[in-house]
């Protein structure tokens, strides 16, 4: 996983690293912005060039897929009630980005969550 700054891309995944699927990357764009009027074909290239440019790929895809999910987060307003880690079933806990009572829904929320989660577990609740 490498975050990225200067361009529509924010995340990269190496799905080779996690999954063994090698050569395959998911790029991740996380807000909306111009992206969003962008043909799914220039969107890709668009993509490609930042990788590229960040010398993340050398050649160009033997093929690429964008997919759009509008519903990855939750709405993050302020006094939105967040579920507990305690989930009432003993040895089930929560935990994800959207738990943290504290942090928007963000990868440092869901790292606060799971330590949360984990030490409950330990804890035997």
């Amino acid at each position: 996983m490498l975050g990225l700054a200067d361009g529509l891309v924010q995340w990269v995944f190496d799905r080779g690293a996690l999954t063994g699927e090698k050569g395959l990357l998911a790029a991740v764009i996380s807000a909306q912005g111009d992206h969003q009027q962008m043909t799914q074909d220039d969107l890709a290239q668009s993509c490609h060039r930042e990788l590229a440019r960040e010398k993340l790929v050398s050649q160009e895809p033997l093929w690429s897929r964008v997919i759009a999910e509008k519903r990855a987060t939750i709405t993050c307003s302020p006094g939105v009630p967040r579920p507990p880690v305690e989930t009432g079933i003993p040895g089930v806990f929560l935990a994800g980005d959207y738990t943290d009572p504290e942090y928007p829904p963000t990868l440092e929320a869901a790292v606060r969550s799971g330590i949360r989660a984990a030490a409950a577990a330990g804890k035997g609740n």
